[in-house]
């Protein structure tokens, strides 16, 4: 589980380029293009989602294989 969450962090490290739009840089100053700002731009709400979603089908896939392994094991 460790190396999943190890493996999702490093792959949003590169989402500024993803969510990139005109507009950044160009703000009030201490309105960078930080994390906050992309948890707090609407624009930017369907790659959250698509995130959260993926995310949820690899953990819930997972522990799927996890029970049916442990479920064969006992049956055995």
């Amino acid at each position: 589980m460790t190396r999943l969450l190890m493996t999702t962090a490093l792959a949003i490290l590169p989402a500024t380029l993803v969510m990139a739009h005109e507009g950044h840089g160009h703000g009030a100053a201490g309105q960078g293009n930080g994390f906050w700002h992309y948890l707090t731009e609407p624009q930017h709400a369907w790659v959250f989602a698509a995130l959260v979603v993926v995310s949820a089908a690899v953990v819930g896939y997972r522990w799927l294989e996890r029970t049916e392994a442990a479920d064969a094991k006992d049956a055995s």
